[in-house]
């Protein structure tokens, strides 16, 4: 028995080695998504106080003046691509059949959009690389929880996920969580000890190399409070009156231009094209009014500018909660909906603010129409599945089911928390679903598989 187990794992190694190489070159050759820089490249290459130290610190130890940037991105293709045959091979190792194990190969490596991300100078190369380990060693439930290694290793990866992106924190307390969970059921308490101080190792790193640099911590969220005031100030709902004058006139910087998108996409019908929209909008009022954002700083006299927008943006959103969960859900939904702008404007000559738009749109290749219609209704099937899986998630912890609750489930409420979080906090793009994209197709193949042989059982029993 043994030896069949050890002919199994020794078939298995050669075959997703094979698979591995296959994908690697598919990587290295394949049509590039984005331009090596994008516009938040630089803010990383050049060690900016809003980003955490990781990422810069890793462009340093690979960038050279004769090859540039060019062995970073050979080393970001090649840790994605292990990342990804890393979780088929534990997928594999865990029962799945190789149906289903080509299925998800297929369509991971078949989205240009998630793969290109490997080859630009950003984060998500790393991001969504740790998120796959994670996943991976999650899958494992009791061989996690019962091994010093695994265990170790798991707190090693979630670490990385706090310590390479500030949203990081959301995702490696969840992941902890669920470590948690596991470790508790199989009774391995020790284990909790070893995946604690294995995470705090990566994350002590960064702290260390940000402060070598900088005294205080920056971040990005001003630029999110800045998009948030920016849509809601063109809504009906936004009572004026009820702001001093400080906040009036910081308000008048965005409001006519704000009602005017309000007014354009108040008549749309088409929700693809609304999501896609207000989510370009918002992006528009984060990064193209610093001039005058400056002449108001300027004149205004406030000596505590980041409070001054906080306070705003906090007062904005507390009078007008309605309005901030509608966009919250358009941006969340707009997620799930790649290309709808470039699929359904008819005329961009129409779009109010069309310069505006243009500038904060980095370069993506074009792709023919009918590729981005069966990319919305590919997202479309995989978003219903994934939110009826969410559903029957939630049933079975209000059940307290605990027998039933397994990784998979786990990982779906992850991902559901982390994409409402980026929904309430910054904007819609599939950008930010890209984290997840093998989650939520491994669970959507999950699904489908078990409505098969549901289908197939109850017909040999009729």
């Amino acid at each position: 028995m043994k030896i069949h187990i050890k002919d199994d794992l020794r078939k298995d190694l050669i075959f997703f080695s094979i698979l591995f190489l296959i994908a690697f070159i598919w990587l290295v050759s394949s049509p590039n998504f984005f331009s090596l820089l994008e516009p938040d490249s630089m803010s990383y290459a050049n060690g900016d106080a809003v980003r955490t130290s990781i990422y810069p610190f890793i462009i340093k130890v690979f960038y050279t003046e004769d090859s540039k940037y060019i062995y970073l991105i050979y080393f970001q293709i090649f840790f994605l691509t292990f990342s990804l045959i890393f979780l088929l091979f534990i997928l594999r190792r865990q029962g799945q059949d190789l149906f289903v194990i080509f299925i998800i190969y297929f369509f991971l490596f078949a989205n240009i959009y998630y793969i290109s991300f490997a080859k630009t100078i950003l984060t998500e190369a790393f991001f969504f690389s740790l998120i796959n380990f994670s996943t991976s060693l999650l899958l494992l439930e009791k061989k996690l929880a019962k091994s010093y290694f695994f265990s170790a290793t798991f707190g090693l990866v979630i670490g990385g996920i706090y310590a390479i992106k500030s949203v990081g924190f959301i995702l490696f307390f969840f992941f902890f969580l669920s470590f948690l969970f596991f470790s508790i059921k199989y009774k391995k308490i020790k284990q909790i000890l070893v995946c604690l101080i294995f995470s705090s190792i990566i994350p002590f790193l960064e702290h260390k190399i940000y402060f070598e640099t900088y005294e205080s911590r920056s971040n990005v969220f001003s630029k999110s409070i800045i998009g948030k005031i920016f849509v809601l100030s063109g809504s009906p709902q936004v009572k004026f009156e009820n702001y001093d004058e400080n906040h009036k006139s910081f308000l008048s910087i965005f409001k006519n231009d704000s009602k005017l998108i309000y007014s354009y996409i108040s008549k749309l019908k088409n929700p693809f094209l609304i999501a896609n929209l207000k989510a370009d909008y918002e992006v528009v009022g984060q990064y193209q009014y610093e001039k005058q954002i400056n002449e108001f700083k300027l004149n205004s006299g406030i000596q505590n500018f980041d409070h001054f927008k906080k306070q705003l943006g906090f007062k904005i959103v507390s009078s007008n909660p309605i309005e901030f969960m509608k966009v919250s859900f358009w941006h969340y939904f707009g997620l799930w909906s790649p290309g709808g702008k470039q699929l359904l404007v008819k005329n961009y000559e129409d779009l109010p603010l069309k310069s505006m738009l243009k500038n904060s749109t980095g370069y993506m290749i074009s792709l023919n129409k009918i590729i981005l219609f069966i990319a919305i209704c590919f997202f479309s099937l995989l978003f219903f599945t994934f939110t009826i899986f969410s559903i029957r998630s939630i049933l079975i912890i209000l059940r307290r089911e605990w027998e039933k609750f397994d990784a998979s489930n786990c990982l779906c409420l992850i991902c559901q928390i982390y994409l409402f979080s980026v929904s309430i906090t910054n904007i819609a793009t599939p950008r930010y679903l890209m984290p997840f994209y093998p989650v939520v197709l491994m669970i959507f193949c999950f699904y489908i598989k078990e409505g098969l042989f549901v289908i197939r059982k109850k017909k040999a029993n009729s």
